[in-house]
């Protein structure tokens, strides 16, 4: 319930020294840090070439853009 109230008041505590990107959830930032801060994007759609930085985005990319056209 508080976790709720507080990711809908978007208080983002945890700021990424190195960018400045905040995010609500320490899990986040750590996250952040270990895969995408000064990191190039690592999956690339072999459809169009686009690049992502989380695996995530890149699935719902290749579903949403792509899926129709196999």
């Amino acid at each position: 319930k508080y976790m709720t109230i507080s990711r809908l008041e978007n208080k983002k505590s945890f700021i990424c020294q190195l960018c400045g990107k905040g995010y609500a959830w320490k899990v986040s930032l750590s996250r952040h840090i270990r895969e995408e801060c000064g990191k190039p994007p690592q999956f690339k759609c072999d459809y169009c070439g686009k690049r992502f930085k989380q695996r995530s985005s890149f699935q719902r990319h290749v579903t949403k853009q792509h899926f129709q056209k196999m």
